[in-house]
């Protein structure tokens, strides 16, 4: 009987993800159908969200999901607008391309990622 990482139960799926530098998260929900559903997972980017940065259990006010906050405060963090995230020097010098989620920002980049 063959078992693969897909196979598993949704949440056992998140719990491993957790545990992975986000760069690697977003690499990994790039390399297939059944991992792909998870890119705009709310439980997923509020465990990172929680992990990264602060353990709150509420999005704020004007904030559509946790996605977006994630997405907000890695700038904020980081001063990397979210197409170009690079890793902070814990992880490594990597690029990895995520959603782009503010419509402003759609004209200023080329098509030349492969977006979540």
């Amino acid at each position: 009987m063959s078992f693969t990482f897909t196979d598993l139960d949704p949440y056992i799926k998140r719990q491993i993800l957790n545990l992975l530098p986000t760069g690697e998260v977003v690499s990994l929900l790039q390399t297939n159908r059944t991992l792909k559903d998870f890119k705009n997972d709310e439980d997923l980017w509020k465990m990172l969200y929680q992990r990264d940065f602060e353990n709150i259990d509420e999005l704020p006010q004007g904030v559509r999901n946790w996605k977006q906050l994630y997405i907000i405060e890695y700038e904020e963090q980081y001063g990397k607008i979210i197409e170009d995230i690079e890793l902070d020097p814990e992880y490594g010098e990597e690029d990895y391309p995520i959603e782009d989620d503010y419509d402003e920002y759609d004209d200023e980049y080329d098509d030349d990622y492969d977006l979540l």
